[in-house]
């Protein structure tokens, strides 16, 4: 947790490594054994401390609440209606407003899936549960599914 006090936003390799530990956790409380990759055999995050944790949450808590608003069919649809072509540049790789707004998006939902798996994990101190936190990971579920995953499912025609 020492590198991570000394920013407050998690880089995409961080969420990367602590989605990996996340699910050596959450393995090894379904079945006793990890499936995770090496240096995760025997992690659990009840072991980490309670102020490097109740820190590491609230980092956490934030990926998400940054990602409560994203509207990526919106955004296209007023992209779109625009000719703003910057928005679908594929040349631009990472820096285009569209992807930009796909990796807050993908990282408010890592970083919930990650708080999740930690306030779940047995032994972990009910003081890591934090109601906010809670709320904001509801929140952007129903965003998302709401915003993204049903408009664009609506729009293939997979849904009634």
């Amino acid at each position: 947790a020492n590198a991570l006090s000394m920013h407050g936003k998690l880089t995409a390799d961080e969420l990367d490594h602590l989605s990996l530990l996340s699910t050596s956790s959450v393995s090894q409380g379904v079945n006793g054994n990890s499936v995770g990759a090496a240096n995760t055999n025997d992690f659990n995050w009840s072991n980490v401390d309670i102020d490097s944790i109740t820190q590491l949450s609230g980092y956490l808590e934030e990926h998400a609440k940054s990602a409560i608003s994203i509207d990526l069919i919106q955004g296209a649809r007023v992209a779109f209606e625009r000719n703003d072509a910057m928005w679908f540049d594929s040349n631009a790789r990472n820096n285009s407003p569209g992807m930009q707004q796909f990796i807050i998006l993908r990282q408010g939902i890592q970083a919930s899936t990650v708080l999740l798996s930690i306030m779940v994990s047995p032994g972990i101190d009910r003081r890591v549960v934090n109601e906010d936190a809670i709320e904001s990971m509801i929140y952007l579920m129903r965003n998302h599914l709401g915003k993204n995953v049903i408009p664009a499912l609506s729009s293939a025609g997979h849904t009634g």
